[in-house]
């Protein structure tokens, strides 16, 4: 299975979950988000999305996430593989309910491909503004939801993602979509995928011009990602957790799959 597929696996999953969790799901998401080990993940600051309308822009709460994990030593592989093990094990019934079924092959590859990943993902979610002290992806969704006029909200990004229906996004002018900030993810994303550049560039560049795939570094964007990585305790505290917590962290990973639809499709 591939990562971008298991992202919109985990979209799709997250609108239905929502609805009704099983006291083993929902036991599991809580020794999760409170366990010292997943403090990487700012994984406390997740559960903000619990007392956040499904129907509110996801703005602030994505702000408050990215601040504090990025403020974070980086998650260790063991960290990584244990999360995934344990929410679909966990789980496992819900994921069932919601049409998704990850085969223990299946699941070993998803681990695999989210170690893979997540270095490069928590580089662009850890991107900064200095000229305007805010965060990327902060500044990113703030312009898109600005310029489409309706609130960026978790039910109307799972309403896109799910039906395919991305239309809406030609309205996003290009001073948020060629930004310094947009540039800076771009070079992050095409360096660590150098596929991806070969078949983005050409489409960045007619749309943002020649500089913007020039791979250099744009003025006033920095990096403020914590570069030490957190160790695993193993470790967790019981507690319980609203049922939508699993929502919002699908809805963290929707930021991701929004991005690179930005910037690359």
């Amino acid at each position: 299975m591939h990562f971008s597929l298991f992202l919109s696996t985990l979209a799709g999953a997250g609108l239905v979950l929502g609805q009704s969790l099983s006291s083993s799901c929902t036991q599991t998401l809580g020794q999760l988000v409170t366990s010292p080990d997943m403090s990487c993940f700012n994984a406390g600051a997740l559960a903000s999305f619990a007392l956040n309308s499904e129907n509110s822009s996801i703005i602030t709460p994505i702000n408050n996430w990215v601040t504090g994990m990025c403020s974070m030593p980086a998650c260790s592989n063991d960290t990584l593989s244990n999360f995934i093990r344990n929410v679909t094990s966990g789980c496992s019934q819900d994921l069932s309910n919601a049409g998704v079924s990850l085969p223990s092959d299946d699941i070993s590859d998803v681990i695999a491909q989210v170690q893979a990943n997540y270095p490069t993902a928590r580089n662009v979610y850890c991107l900064s503004d200095m000229s305007t002290n805010t965060n990327c992806v902060t500044e990113l969704l703030t312009g898109i939801q600005q310029a489409l006029g309706q609130t960026l909200s978790f039910m109307n990004i799972v309403h896109m993602v799910v039906s395919g229906d991305m239309s809406t996004f030609t309205n996003v002018p290009s001073n948020v979509t060629c930004s310094n900030c947009s540039k800076a993810m771009f070079n992050v994303i095409t360096s660590a995928y150098p596929s991806v550049s070969s078949a983005a560039a050409p489409v960045a560049s007619s749309l943002c011009g020649a500089s913007f795939t020039d791979a250099s570094k744009p003025s006033n964007i920095v990096d403020t990602a914590t570069t030490s990585t957190s160790s695993t305790s193993h470790s967790a505290a019981m507690a319980l957790v609203p049922k939508n917590t699993l929502v919002s962290i699908a809805t963290s990973v929707l930021v991701a799959t929004m991005a690179a639809f930005v910037f690359l499709a």
